[in-house]
């Protein structure tokens, strides 16, 4: 279609302003200048978005749903063509009842701000971001974990129902009393992680916690990986109430404290008042003898995540890399894919807790070319669902892969999304 329809179909749907053709802010919502759609429209309504829909479909033109698009450059095949859809201005916070401990928000709603209004009910959404505006929608879409994932989980575990515009342009609810296709499939459940493949998420209820009491993190300094490895192991067997359990490096470029050593390994308590208290005491008996720096004041603890979260924003704009494994490989992946990368300008984060390593390099052109061959040759030898170096786990990926045809036979839904990389994508990817 020519660009100047294009845009003025869309405009008179949800008005000019809130169309755009212009690189630069498409790319400032996530995408890359090889991988972008020809506009990005900002729909202000459930009626605006469902239109939108219905439209794509007559004009059979690919649609790619977002929210802030933090991470929606980890799914990006090269494409420029179709309507990018940004939820960010369906942002309400429609119903909160603390009470029932559960939140009723719409997609664009932003976590950060969410949080808030959630701290002052004395509840919290286990789920934090590296991105400030990062949407509820968004996270639900990527299934977003965070710092303490170890305990909690994704936000996948948290969602109890969920509202969205089908590739048919159906408003679908679902929760509650199960909604399931023909195929008899959990919608609550798959959309969480589909990455904007099975519909738009426009509306997301999800349970949530009392706010812990105390948290309290320690930074524990070492020279070398498989001692820092090892401490973590002793404390993981151990039932203290671990929330997160990182080790990072270097600690120079982390950047978080003035650290002696080159390894970081980052212990946080979570709960009780009583309870961290008590395995505070059983933290420092492992760690004694090791350099270390406790945070425990509230302030210093807000201060040391946004400097947390700033850093992993930077690694993750960077050329940047994420694999999970499981736990029991950690010591034989960190020697076999970074034993002779250690001269390299790179940061790593390990999650020992929940078998996640995550790296980014300065300049992609010093990454040596077998870097990323060892990692393939790992997933080849152990298996994918062992170690993978991927966005979504296999068994997820083939259950996309085979629904997203039959769901979407137009191929209208996010055709240029790397997860259906294989897929006969139908007419929205012409």
């Amino acid at each position: 279609m020519e660009r100047g329809k294009l845009v003025r179909s869309l405009a008179q749907i949800v008005g000019s302003s809130n169309v755009t053709t212009e690189p630069e802010q498409i790319i400032a919502c996530g995408f890359r200048m090889e991988s972008r759609p020809e506009v990005l429209v900002f729909p202000g309504s459930k009626e605006e978005l469902q239109e939108i829909v219905w439209w794509a479909i007559n004009e059979e033109l690919p649609l790619v749903p977002l929210g802030s698009g933090s991470e929606i450059r980890r799914v990006l095949d090269s494409f420029q063509r179709g309507i990018g859809v940004s939820l960010q201005r369906l942002n309400r916070f429609v119903e909160l009842e603390p009470d029932n401990l559960s939140v009723r928000v719409e997609a664009g709603a932003v976590n950060s701000e969410l949080q808030e209004v959630l701290c002052r009910n004395n509840l919290f959404l286990p789920v934090f971001p590296d991105y400030p505006q990062s949407t509820i929608g968004g996270e639900v879409a990527a299934d977003t974990a965070g710092r303490k994932r170890y305990r909690y989980g994704s936000i996948g575990d948290y969602v109890l129902g969920l509202e969205f515009i089908s590739p048919g342009g159906k408003l679908v609810k679902t929760g509650g009393k199960t909604v399931k296709n023909v195929s008899g499939y959990d919608f609550t459940k798959l959309l969480a992680g589909s990455w904007g493949t099975l519909g738009v998420i426009t509306e997301v209820t999800l349970k949530l916690r009392p706010l812990p009491e105390v948290e309290s993190l320690v930074l524990v300094s070492f020279d070398g990986f498989s001692n820092a490895l090892e401490m973590a192991w002793e404390l993981m067997g151990r039932r203290l109430t671990i929330v997160s359990l990182e080790i990072l490096w270097p600690a120079s470029q982390w950047r978080l404290l003035d650290c002696p050593g080159e390894i970081i390994l980052l212990v946080v308590l979570e709960g009780s008042r009583e309870a961290v208290t008590e395995h505070r005491k059983q933290v420092q008996e492992v760690i004694t003898g090791r350099p270390a720096q406790w945070i425990d004041e509230r302030l210093a603890i807000s201060r040391f995540w946004e400097n947390y979260h700033r850093f992993r924003w930077e690694m993750k704009t960077s050329n940047f890399f994420s694999a999970n494994f499981d736990k029991r490989l950690t010591a034989e992946i960190v020697e076999r894919i970074f034993s002779k990368s250690e001269k390299m300008d790179m940061q790593v984060g390990l999650d020992v807790g929940s078998g996640v390593l995550d790296f980014s390099l300065t300049n992609y052109n010093e990454m040596p070319r077998n870097l990323l061959e060892r990692w393939l040759f790992l997933q080849a030898e152990y298996g994918e669902d062992r170690v993978r170096l991927s966005f979504a786990a296999p068994s997820k990926q083939l259950l996309l892969e085979k629904l997203w045809p039959k769901i979407d036979p137009q191929g209208i839904m996010f055709p240029t999304n790397a997860l259906l990389r294989g897929v006969n994508r139908g007419s929205g990817n012409r």
